[in-house]
């Protein structure tokens, strides 16, 4: 029988909120539960936070050119998940198809998937899931912090809110650092996690609108972000940006869920 988890879909106070409101007045979204059923049949229950709209300051003056340059983005809002996708979650909508590398425990990231692979795995899963654009991920990592850590500017407090190469050799349980603001957890390492957009060398000409930035034709590389236990802490920042294409496959990448609110 396959295992069942929790689809957390919340809602705050005002959607309306900008990601510099939401920080000053100090309130996260919150959490509420919600089964979802596969169109195949059967269940799977997934974490998922609700976020209000807002606008923010997308990139890093510090950081490489690939961050740069900083520049104005409004989300609607939408719904990210809380964790990283699970082996659990995988097997509950895949079977027992597991492609990851650390199988010690169900509650791991799942990993060694492809951005091709997570196409299927959401053809399968339904109800409108899909991969958060690069936008919509760097707003939800931020937590409504400007900075280049949602916890600040030191990067030598790493290793107290992720799993990177400082303190760790393979994957983790998710959920087992601190959350940041916003209610997400290993949002930094872990595992590199597949955005939906295709890679553009800087954000010259991206859009402002939160929405995925594809070629047309589509590339072949796709964007990766948040950093893992294989990469530095200058990985797990907010606006660091990564790449590969979209069949790669690694131990050190996974995925989390989003999905478009009204």
């Amino acid at each position: 029988m396959k295992k069942e988890l929790l689809i957390t879909l919340s809602l705050t106070a005002s959607l309306a909120l900008s990601i510099s409101s939401l920080s000053s007045c100090g309130k996260a979204p919150r959490s509420g539960a919600a089964r979802v059923s596969l169109p195949s049949g059967g269940t799977v229950d997934l974490e998922l936070v609700n976020l209000p709209g807002g606008t923010f300051q997308m990139g890093s003056s510090k950081g490489a050119e690939t961050e740069k340059p900083v520049h104005s983005v409004t989300v609607n809002p939408f719904a990210i998940g809380k964790y990283e996708v699970t082996q659990a979650q995988w097997e509950s909508v895949m079977g027992e198809s597991n492609p990851s590398t650390n199988k010690s425990s169900k509650d791991l990231p799942v990993e060694n998937v492809s951005w091709n692979d997570i196409q299927s795995f959401l053809r399968r899963l339904g109800n409108g899931y899909r991969l958060p654009t690069e936008a919509e991920w760097e707003y939800a990592a931020r937590g409504g912090k400007a900075g280049e850590f949602y916890f600040g500017e030191d990067a030598a407090k790493s290793g107290e809110f992720s799993w990177f190469n400082g303190n760790s050799t393979t994957t983790h349980q998710v959920g087992t650092k601190p959350a940041n603001p916003f209610g997400l957890f290993d949002i930094y390492g872990n595992v590199f996690e597949w955005c939906e957009d295709d890679w553009f060398q800087t954000y010259d000409g991206a859009p402002v609108d939160g929405r995925a930035w594809i070629a047309a034709p589509r590339e072949s590389m796709r964007v990766l972000r948040g950093g893992s236990f294989s990469a530095d802490e200058v990985s797990a920042r907010s606006a660091d940006r990564a790449r590969n294409d979209a069949g790669y496959r690694s131990a050190d990448v996974g995925f989390r869920l989003a999905k478009s609110l009204p």
